[in-house]
């Protein structure tokens, strides 16, 4: 079962994001706290990773442009988040997806990294996953 929780992060120039809890997160830029609401990741994340001719746009303008982001400090620290997401889905790709994981343990381990990811976000992740596994040969 997902849950919508706003979402934070914690950085600072010295430290990688970091997650303040569970259930929220905090990224600091400078003296600021921007909450992200955990809807906009996930819609992000599809669109960072999204195939297709859209592929060819830049992806920060193409995030910018689709969730009329305009501060440079934003996006910068959204594209933090959305690498982050991708190297996990990498992580879990290496141990073979769902052909040997299964559906639930991938979704459980992307959930355990990122519990804010829902809906296309989420899907994006878990159909990476597999995509990865597969097309690597992670799943023979």
């Amino acid at each position: 079962m997902l849950r919508s929780f706003d979402v934070y992060w914690e950085s600072s120039p010295a430290q990688p994001a970091k997650p303040v809890s569970a259930h929220r997160w905090a990224v600091k830029l400078k003296e600021n706290v921007m909450p992200i609401p955990s809807e906009i990741i996930s819609k992000a994340y599809a669109i960072y990773e999204e195939f297709g001719p859209n592929r060819l746009i830049d992806r920060k303008e193409r995030l910018m442009a689709e969730l009329h982001i305009t501060s440079q400090e934003e996006i910068d620290e959204l594209l933090k988040i959305l690498k982050n997401i991708t190297n996990a889905v990498w992580k879990i790709a290496e141990k073979g997806g769902e052909i040997k994981l299964g559906k639930e343990e991938v979704e459980r381990q992307v959930l355990q990294s990122f519990p804010y990811l829902q809906g296309k976000g989420l899907d994006k992740a878990t159909s990476l996953v597999n995509y990865f596994a597969w097309h690597e040969g992670y799943d023979k």
